[in-house]
């Protein structure tokens, strides 16, 4: 079997592979030929359901000059907590020499407890592939399990099971010039704080928080809008702009410009400080967002635009 391509992303995976199987006589175990197949695969995860979908188009590459006809035989199998369907072929899975059609084989997979509420899982797909050579089975199957294509199942972002592929990582980047200071923090803080929270290459991934999850010590707020009031509401931190008239700084770029509060990490995320540890925050505040590291955005007399630290907060350490 060999590998030409693999390629996925947050809920589509394709991958592309030649499989060569050979057949020998029963009797004496003398070669008799073999045929190779292109095998285009791909696999389609749901965010909003337990079933995952599969695809495979198969086309003979070629034979040797004794293989007349060739049947492929393939199965999609799973590991973990998981169960597989009906598989079905659209077009003939048997090539005579000198065809070329393809032929298209489906079949889905089940993660098997989306049923219950609060928990994760791991599927890994793999795939059985042989054929038979004029008529007569080939010995051993050729067996493919590729480790990116492992896919996470859970009930824990919303109450009602997803899937997609965890080794995919999203990267987000945010309009620098739409909103340029918001960029600006983000960037300073990812940077120059130990943690480094969703920098790609030093720090780890931002670790999504789902508008399901609701705040332990009130169940009719989701646990996202509480981070946002602890970290910028007024009435909960004393929030207060870095406006001239109580400070050097932050001045409106226009007349319908608002003072905005602009977090990292975000409120929907787990490492938001106001994700408390009890459900897996990771960068709790004991109280509000003053105890947080804070910039301002200021303007220079000569129109040249500044982010610099607010001196009535914590300087970072």
């Amino acid at each position: 079997m060999t590998e030409q391509s693999i390629t996925y992303n947050r809920t589509s995976a394709c991958a592309y592979d030649d499989i060569t199987i050979s057949a020998y006589d029963a009797s004496d175990g003398e070669y008799i030929g073999s045929a190779t197949f292109s095998v285009r695969l791909s696999v389609h995860t749901d965010p909003n359901s337990a079933t995952i979908k599969e695809e495979a188009r198969v086309a003979l590459l070629s034979t040797t000059a004794a293989i007349e006809t060739a049947r492929f035989i393939f199965n999609a199998e799973c590991r973990g907590y998981c169960s597989v369907g009906t598989a079905q072929w659209a077009g003939s899975d048997t090539w005579t020499k000198g065809n070329s059609h393809t032929a298209t084989y489906t079949r889905d997979l089940t993660w098997g407890q989306g049923g219950t509420t609060g928990i994760k899982g791991d599927i890994t797909p793999y795939w059985k592939a042989n054929a038979s050579l004029n008529g007569s089975p080939t010995i051993d199957d050729a067996v493919a399990e590729k480790d990116p294509l492992t896919i996470r199942c859970d009930t824990k972002v919303k109450t009602t099971p997803g899937c997609v592929f965890g080794w995919d990582k999203p990267t987000y980047v945010m309009n620098s010039k739409k909103w340029s200071a918001a960029a600006a923090h983000a960037w300073l803080m990812q940077h120059k704080l130990p943690s480094h929270f969703g920098l790609k290459g030093q720090g780890q991934p931002l670790k999504y928080l789902g508008n399901e999850v609701m705040a332990p010590p009130d169940p009719t707020k989701t646990q996202r809008a509480v981070n946002r009031e602890t970290i910028c509401g007024r009435t909960v931190n004393n929030f207060q702009p870095y406006l001239p008239a109580n400070g050097p700084g932050t001045v409106l770029q226009s007349a319908s410009d608002t003072v905005s509060c602009d977090e990292i990490a975000f409120a929907a995320t787990y490492q938001s400080g106001g994700t408390p540890a009890s459900i897996g925050g990771t960068n709790p505040v004991t109280t509000n967002g003053n105890e947080c590291v804070q910039t301002f955005v200021g303007k220079r007399a000569d129109g040249s635009w500044y982010i610099d630290l607010r001196k009535d907060f914590p300087m970072p350490t």
